[in-house]
């Protein structure tokens, strides 16, 4: 019988409830890394007008995050492999809040830059960590050792990732909607 690497029983072996808890909570993560990787778009225009930095200046904080976060796709795909999904995802989490709040405490530019360019690093973890759970929800393998029905699971967690971007992009735009919308004055 196959174990998991912690020697508790497989994914394969876990309820189906548990499997979709854990997919929940994949989603659940993708919402908040999107909503981070949008949020600094919304702050944008006070860092220009607050703290006097240039459009280019948040152009390249903006485009910071996408460049460390593209980079880091290159070489983070078999890091979750090496370091075990259980622990490479709480890992990628956990450096990206931590940049994230980190980011809060400064006003110059290059910590800032910096700081983005880490939380691209931590998120870069999130969606190969992710797909190793679904991987492992349908361990009974054929002879040629290749798991057999993972589609259903890799389907939702992709679903989730795309559902993930939409709600943030919805969230943000209800929150600044709401937070600027200046109705138009009656002629009263």
């Amino acid at each position: 019988m196959r174990t998991s690497r912690d020697g508790g029983p497989p994914l394969s072996q876990a309820s189906s409830g548990y499997r979709w808890n854990i997919l929940l909570l994949l989603a659940s993560s993708q919402v908040i890394a999107y909503i981070d990787r949008v949020n600094f778009a919304v702050v944008g225009p006070q860092l220009i007008s607050i703290h006097h930095y240039t459009p280019g200046q948040v152009g390249c904080l903006l485009s910071v995050f996408n460049w460390a976060y593209t980079l880091s796709l290159f070489v983070a795909p078999p890091l979750p492999d090496r370091l075990r999904p259980a622990r490479a995802f709480p890992a990628g989490v956990g450096s990206w809040s931590l940049a994230t709040a980190l980011c809060g405490v400064t006003q110059s530019f290059a910590p800032l830059a910096f700081l983005r360019a880490c939380v691209g690093v931590g998120e870069s973890l999130m969606i190969p960590s992710g797909f190793s759970p679904p991987q492992a929800w349908h361990a009974p393998c054929s002879s040629d050792g290749v798991s057999q029905h993972k589609e259903t699971p890799m389907a939702a967690y992709l679903m989730a990732v795309f559902a993930a971007s939409l709600a943030a992009a919805s969230a943000l735009t209800l929150i600044y909607t709401v937070n600027h919308f200046d109705p138009p004055q009656s002629r009263s």
